[in-house]
């Protein structure tokens, strides 16, 4: 496959962007539901994205910013991964 297609992310291609990261911004605003964030826990949190390749396309991403899963502290890690179990399972479930 050359090319994804999915003309439902024109709106994302064309819009400007916002400075910054929105993983560390849309967090930080504490408006979770107008920034699609379904769940927060100590170190992670969920967020469903606006433009989705898939249905159910979810984002679980630690508040502190990391290049690597490998710069992860143990406990930033353990909850990351119970984060995405989780959602699996509700997902499958529903």
């Amino acid at each position: 496959m050359k090319y994804i297609w999915a003309p439902w992310r024109i709106a994302y291609i064309q819009e400007e962007k916002p400075k910054g990261c929105i993983l560390c911004s849309k967090p930080a605003e504490k408006n979770d539901e107008a920034n699609y964030i379904l769940y927060r826990g100590e170190h992670n949190f969920i967020m469903l994205n606006a433009y989705p390749y898939n249905p159910a396309h979810l984002l679980i991403a630690p508040y502190r910013h990391a290049a690597d899963m490998t710069l992860l502290t143990p406990e930033e890690r353990a909850e990351h991964f119970e984060i995405i179990s989780h959602a699996v399972t509700v997902l499958r479930k529903e």
